[in-house]
């Protein structure tokens, strides 16, 4: 299956409620697992709050900026219900919406700071590996 445009990915994340950004070990492909932090941080650029599994990096930071809900195991009642409550209290929605968008800017989450702070990690394997 072909790659989907950025920019189409960014309209399907656009038109949602809510970001399913789940890890699940036992059916992940090294892919999806790269692709995992992106889903969950356009989303929160987007201001769509995220759903996110608990004990989890993901999780620290939903709990810490309250952007989404935290889940514990994978219970799909639980979840159900989650979302439910969600969908059931428009105030706390928009609200993490707001904190959602709050996120990445307090993160100064971009492409260009990305770029930035993966170009001085190359540089510093780069530096590491020439010394020996």
């Amino acid at each position: 299956m072909p790659r989907v445009p950025r920019h189409i990915a960014k309209l399907y994340v656009l038109s949602s409620n809510l970001t399913w950004s789940v890890y699940q070990q036992r059916a992940e492909s090294l892919n999806t697992r790269v692709a995992l932090g992106w889903k969950l941080f356009e989303s929160l650029a987007c201001g769509i709050p995220v759903l996110v599994n608990a004990d989890t990096l993901s999780a620290k930071l939903v709990e810490r900026f309250k952007c989404g809900l935290v889940f514990q195991g994978d219970d799909p009642e639980v979840m159900s219900q989650l979302i439910q409550s969600l969908v059931k209290n428009a105030n706390q929605y928009r609200e993490m919406s707001r904190k959602a968008k709050y996120v990445c800017k307090e993160m100064n989450f971009n492409w260009e700071t990305m770029a930035i702070k993966l170009l001085a990690t190359y540089e510093r394997v780069r530096e590491h590996t020439c010394k020996k």
